[in-house]
């Protein structure tokens, strides 16, 4: 991407459910869409199909001017896979933009054992 050329380039991420979900925007519109089967491969399979989706476009990392992730509510783990990321991602970036994940009303763990008190 040339300077003359730069548009305000977002990566949307939804981690929240049993899919990966990547959105590519660009000044505001979606160009591309990534849906990805990853149920319980979500910390497998992000950073890759974060790869593919940015060369597919000749986007680099640093070109990207927000990296958003839903923050929830939606599965426990996956949730946090996806945050984390993000967040990894906007440090290594040296920006200032992190997401707390909303688990809702409960987490979503339970026990099949309750431990006796």
């Amino acid at each position: 991407m040339t300077k003359s050329a730069k548009k305000f380039a977002s990566l949307w991420i939804d981690t929240s459910g049993a899919n990966i979900v990547l959105k590519l925007e660009l000044n505001g519109q979606v160009i591309d869409e990534v849906k990805e089967e990853a149920d319980k491969k979500q910390s497998e399979l992000l950073l890759i199909e974060i790869d593919k989706l940015l060369k597919k476009h000749n986007l680099k990392l640093n070109e990207l001017d927000k990296i958003k992730a839903h923050s929830g509510p939606g599965r426990f783990t996956s949730l946090r896979v996806g945050i984390a990321t993000v967040n990894g991602l906007n440090f290594a970036l040296g920006r200032n933009d992190f997401i707390k994940p909303n688990y809702g009303n409960k987490l979503n763990i339970i026990l099949k054992n309750k431990p006796k008190i």
